[in-house]
């Protein structure tokens, strides 16, 4: 799954903007938030957080550092000021992609906003957030920014002077990226640390957190996802969705059961914990008749449908000769028979077979 959703700024004034950007060509998640100072609801969720999490992976501060090159060059471009990587916020973006990697959102896993977790260290001014999900490299994944309004703001603003990169890469193999900004001068800029393997723990609030397991009935297997609360008198919604995959067949959305059920979008109000089912069509193939000789009334081909019986195929003719039957080649090859199961992945042809 790759993710793009709006970059977060922390200003003078209390505003939080969240949008969803399909990113072309790929299900995408980035996520990018204009400024939200440090609630008063975030700090009562803070104190019934009631248990601790912790996620292991691979902190890749080679990808991070290549982001904080692409990130300078652009800013460069635009006669913009280079931002430095900050002792202290590569610290706060190596506890934030962990943090990413299991809950996407600028919301925390304890329910803070992304803020808090830059809360020890004095003097930052303006702070702001981008957020990425499922992106594999530094050059793909500030291209999928640079190309949505909200993290090309963070980016290229003038009131930034440090940065934080995390790039984090679970035992799955998926990957989180965040960049957190600030206008204060570094007074540590960071060297480049190796790659590590490392556990990170982070606070959790399971009163806050809805879960969503899905099933993808005979697909390829999808991870549960964890999505924020919304205040009272509102709900959340299910956000961009992961798509799995199965071969034959083509994907036709997640339901509320595995048969029938209702259909889930974006936008669907998630209410409390769900479980959602992969509902699947089969593909369908164009089977071309190869006659060798022969001669057949009709049509030259006929329609199949993955994991179905191929069902009556055509019977041609050919003066002196018996028909023998249809094939996958023209020599060698497998005989296919009305009662032959549909395993092709493409358009494809038989081949007629003759005998004296």
């Amino acid at each position: 799954m790759r993710g793009i959703m709006c970059g977060m700024e922390r200003k003078k004034k209390d505003k939080r903007m969240r949008a969803f950007v399909a990113a072309a060509l790929a299900v995408a998640l980035l996520l990018s938030l204009p400024v939200m100072p440090f609630s008063a609801a975030g700090k009562a969720y803070a104190a019934g957080m009631d248990y601790q999490s912790s996620v292991t992976g691979t902190t890749d501060y080679a990808k991070a550092f290549q982001v904080l090159e692409l990130v300078n060059s652009e800013r460069s471009k635009a006669g913009l000021e280079p931002l430095n990587m900050s002792v202290d916020l590569l610290g706060v973006a190596r506890q934030r992609v962990a943090e990413v990697s299991v809950y996407f959102s600028h919301t925390r896993p304890s329910g803070l906003d992304c803020f808090s977790a830059a809360a020890p260290i004095s003097g930052l001014g303006f702070q702001g957030e981008n957020i990425a999900m499922g992106y594999g490299s530094a050059a793909s994944v500030m291209n999928g920014w640079m190309n949505s309004p909200g993290h090309r703001s963070n980016i290229m603003s003038p009131n930034y002077r440090e940065i934080g990169i995390g790039c984090f890469i679970n035992q799955n193999g998926g990957t989180s990226w965040v960049q957190y900004f600030a206008d204060r001068s570094a007074s540590a800029v960071a060297s480049q640390p190796q790659n590590v393997i490392e556990t990170i723990i982070f606070a959790a609030n399971t009163d806050y957190v809805l879960s969503v397991q899905f099933d993808s009935c005979g697909g390829s297997p999808v991870q549960a996802i964890h999505i924020a609360h919304q205040p009272a008198g509102s709900a959340a919604a299910y956000g961009e969705l992961p798509a799995p995959t199965r071969t034959g067949y083509s994907f036709d959305g997640w339901y509320t059961a595995s048969s029938g059920g209702a259909k889930v979008a974006a936008d669907t109000p998630l209410t409390g914990n769900a479980t959602l089912y992969a509902h699947w069509i089969a593909k369908k193939f164009k089977v071309t008749y190869v006659l060798n000789k022969g001669k057949l009334k009709g049509k030259k081909y006929k329609t199949v449908t993955y994991g179905e019986r191929y069902g009556k195929l055509a019977k041609p003719t050919r003066a002196g000769y018996k028909f023998k039957g249809w094939y996958t080649k023209a020599k060698g090859g497998k005989k296919i028979t009305a009662n032959s199961k549909v395993t092709i992945q493409k358009n494809t042809k038989i081949y007629a077979r003759w005998r004296t």
